[in-house]
């Protein structure tokens, strides 16, 4: 069955109840079936698993530091498919940093999409894009997109999204926070319709 956010569901507590063939007396033989180099730095999303995608038994989603995110089968570790969302470059760190996609996509299973959260910007420093991307759960393709960076931003205060994309009767919630955890900061929580 579907694996659709982080932690299973909006509980996030990892509770899957249709898991039933992995217990205490069964996880002796879990073993890796295949790994995959990515490529990206930073990857601090959660891979979530599609069902019912045409052509697969599942797909494991994951997004990337560099702003990739990629479609896996979950089978094989065959890359399926790979959408780049650009990636934000910022100095505000001490150093020059690069921060993309940092949160765990959702997928929706009544349309087959996925939603995730990128971060980008034109150039080191600029005015930052933080959008909220519908993909097309069997080839990546954008579905749509719906910027929701602050109204007022620059340099001294770029806003990152590092949450998970959280769907709810028919509405996404995404957080964005700052870079660094440095310095006071306007948090905020986005709900969008989709």
């Amino acid at each position: 069955n579907d694996y659709p956010t982080f932690g299973y569901d909006n509980g996030r507590d990892g509770f899957d109840p249709n898991t039933t063939a992995i217990t205490p007396a069964t996880v002796a033989n879990l073993h890796v079936a295949w790994q995959a180099a990515m490529g990206d730095y930073n990857t601090q999303t959660q891979p979530i698993l599609a069902t019912g995608i045409a052509g697969h038994s599942g797909l494991l989603y994951v997004g990337g530091g560099s702003g990739n995110v990629y479609g896996y089968d979950a089978r094989s570790g065959a890359l399926v498919w790979k959408t780049a969302l650009g990636q934000m470059a910022y100095t505000g760190c001490g150093a020059m940093s690069y921060f993309g996609v940092g949160g765990t996509v959702a997928y929706d299973a009544g349309t087959k999409s996925l939603y995730v959260v990128g971060n980008s910007n034109a150039a080191t420093d600029a005015y930052p894009s933080t959008t909220l991307y519908r993909l097309d759960g069997a080839t990546g393709n954008v579905l749509g997109e719906v910027n929701f960076a602050p109204a007022q931003a620059g340099a001294s205060e770029l806003n990152f999204s590092h949450t998970a994309v959280t769907l709810n009767n028919g509405i996404a919630y995404v957080g964005t926070g700052s870079t660094c955890d440095i310095s006071s900061w306007r948090g905020s929580v986005i709900a969008i319709i989709n």
